[in-house]
């Protein structure tokens, strides 16, 4: 197998060793240590792919918004010809699918135990503003909207109310963390949204 070949090798078992830790025993009860013993590796094999085991999960993060991101692109431009309001809906429902999917991995993510929540709120707001825009564009070319005139501003305010939503739907014990359950709370969030904002037949 060619060096480089066997370096991505080496990353990818690291990367996915590291995850599965961290939903067994909890992200904080995790050490660099347990990792690589469970690999048959050195730390410094680890920390030639990743700085810290934060760097991991930080990465894991990206690669899921970017592929959620994708995916709600995706769905906009298949229901491009459906009312806005009912794309609007849609993507709604995909992001509880993927809070419902990504539940155990979210909940590390958006814990005390990680540094980086202000970046990954970032993420997560400049990707899903840019689906949000695109579907407040439809409806705008389509006159949909009432006096309002949606923006970038307003698809960033839904963007950050959705990760709120997200973060609270992820970290509260007094909710259940199923499908039924996360849908009713984001369609909450998408009735303040949508409510004076779209033009109903």
């Amino acid at each position: 197998m060619k060096r480089r070949a066997q370096k991505e090798l080496t990353k990818k078992k690291i990367f996915e060793a590291s995850l599965s830790l961290f939903i067994e025993k909890g992200y904080e009860n995790v050490s660099i240590e347990q990792i690589v013993a469970s690999l048959g590796l050195t730390k410094g094999a680890f920390y030639h792919h990743f700085v810290s085991k934060e760097a991991i999960i930080i990465e894991f993060y990206h690669t899921i918004i970017q592929e959620l991101t994708e995916e709600l692109l995706f769905k906009v431009r298949d229901l491009r010809e459906q009312d806005s309001l009912i794309i609007l809906e849609s993507i709604f429902h995909q992001i509880s699918l993927f809070c419902v999917g990504k539940f155990k991995f979210l909940k590390i993510l958006l814990s005390p135990s990680v540094n980086s929540k202000a970046a990954l709120e970032d993420v997560f707001i400049n990707e899903i503003s840019i689906v949000l825009l695109n579907i407040l564009q439809i409806g705008e070319s389509r006159e949909e909207y009432q006096q309002y005139r949606p923006s970038k501003d307003s698809a960033r305010y839904m963007a950050a109310l959705l990760f709120y939503e997200v973060r609270y739907l992820c970290m509260s014990e007094e909710i259940q963390h199923d499908k039924k359950s996360i849908s009713r709370s984001l369609e909450d969030i998408l009735l303040v949204v949508s409510n004076g904002l779209f033009i109903t037949k």
